[in-house]
């Protein structure tokens, strides 16, 4: 891929403050144009009692669609409780040169150094899908200043070397039916052997944001920061969030759940609250025969998840099959498609009364839909070939009917 920025070149610059008393506190600013770059636009919130008196911390939000005010609008009440400047960018992109949501992030990384009193050592990042790989691309030229990241449907990407370092806090979001579901696991499960502080949210849903919630992502960084000493620990909110957390570990409906939420509890809450019994009642929990058959079946179904990967890559390879000469050989039929992608058998699945097993047939049935309604067809469009394009859409259509487009 070809990069238009350097990646070491994403640092905050060394530029002025520039009074910004003029604009609203508490409330979104829908759309702000960059002091350096006009053509750079973001959404903006400002704390209640911002001033230029003492630095604040900064999210820099980078949706994958640039839909920046609706973005900024899921964190806005974390950030009210917790007072943190948020900038949300119209311009971050996926699915195309990811040189566009690096010259955006670089944009508000120079616009919040110099318009607002930002903390240099509290910078936070968020994206979703394909701008929260990114994230990850950033995380070495940012150092000392990247505090944490929110990564939504979107893990680590295997073209980037494999993680080694403890990394900064990371509070990681998954849906249910999300096709990205898989390796948002495996990277929460990377970043718990690499000891760095990680929590994982599994929200009903599919591939994006959550509907509700993402602003407790806050609160979790927050408390990552007391835990750090980079922001003065709060022992009366500390308490707060414990007891919250603890009563919502409990009503998990069943001892596998209930375990392993109170196992992120104890460890989000080690070293600045008395947890209690908190880590012991999780190992016995989970040591639970029921227990451990559910987490030997969520491995089992994860590793049929990955071998279905496969049979997607080998069928979006076959219909992109070229002759010797470079034609493009005509695609399968429509039935041999579905059979290679078992969509009937796993649509079947999917209707079932084990909600496991569903939404794991699910999860495999987005994976395949993204690919023939979304990445073949676009890029058979780019190379002019409209027959493979609408061939790939034919495919989607039979596997969720009400979703699937045109390809045009």
């Amino acid at each position: 891929m070809i990069r238009l920025v350097s990646i070491a070149l994403l640092l905050f610059t060394a530029c002025g403050t520039v009074r910004a008393e003029d604009l609203p506190v508490d409330q979104v600013v829908p759309k702000l144009a960059t002091l350096a770059s006009p053509d750079q636009q973001y959404a903006l919130y400002l704390p209640p009692g911002y001033s230029r008196s003492r630095p604040w911390p900064v999210l820099i939000m980078l949706d994958p669609r640039g839909r920046a005010e609706a973005t900024l609008a899921r964190v806005q009440e974390g950030a009210r409780r917790n007072g943190w400047i948020v900038m949300s960018s119209y311009q971050s992109r996926s699915d195309t040169l990811e040189s566009v949501t690096l010259f955006a992030l670089q944009a508000l990384l120079d616009e919040s150094d110099k318009r607002f009193s930002a903390d240099r050592r509290r910078l936070y990042l968020a994206g979703m899908s394909g701008t929260a790989k990114t994230l990850w691309k950033v995380v070495k030229p940012l150092k000392g200043s990247l505090a944490g990241m929110i990564g939504c449907a979107g893990g680590y990407s295997p073209e980037l070397p494999p993680l080694t370092d403890a990394a900064p806090a990371f509070y990681g979001c998954t849906g249910t039916h999300d096709f990205n579901h898989g390796e948002m696991k495996d990277l929460d499960a990377s970043l718990d052997k690499l000891g760095s502080p990680h929590h994982l949210l599994e929200f009903e849903g599919g591939h994006g944001w959550p509907e509700t919630g993402l602003d407790h992502a806050i609160d979790w960084l927050q408390l990552s920061a007391m835990k750090t000493g980079l922001a003065p620990a709060d022992k009366q909110w500390i308490a707060g969030q414990f007891s919250a957390a603890r009563q919502a570990a409990l009503a998990a409906p069943d001892d596998f759940q209930r375990g392993r939420a109170l196992q992120r509890l104890a460890a989000d809450f080690q070293g600045v609250h008395d947890i209690g019994d908190s880590a012991e009642l999780a190992a016995r929990l989970l040591g639970n025969p029921e227990a451990r058959a559910a987490a030997a079946r969520e491995a089992q179904l994860r590793e049929d998840e990955r071998k279905y990967a496969g049979l997607v890559n080998d069928w979006f390879t076959r219909m992109r099959a070229r002759f010797p000469d470079g034609r493009p050989q005509d695609p399968p039929p429509k039935p041999q498609s579905l059979a290679a992608l078992k969509v009937r058998s796993l649509q079947k699945l999917a209707a079932g009364g084990d909600r496991e097993l569903a939404d794991s047939a699910v999860r495999r049935l987005e994976l395949a839909f993204a690919a023939s309604n979304s990445y073949l067809p676009a890029e058979a469009m780019q190379r002019k070939e409209p027959g493979i394009a609408a061939a790939s859409k034919a495919v989607a259509a039979a596997i969720f009917p009400d979703r699937a487009t045109r390809a045009d």
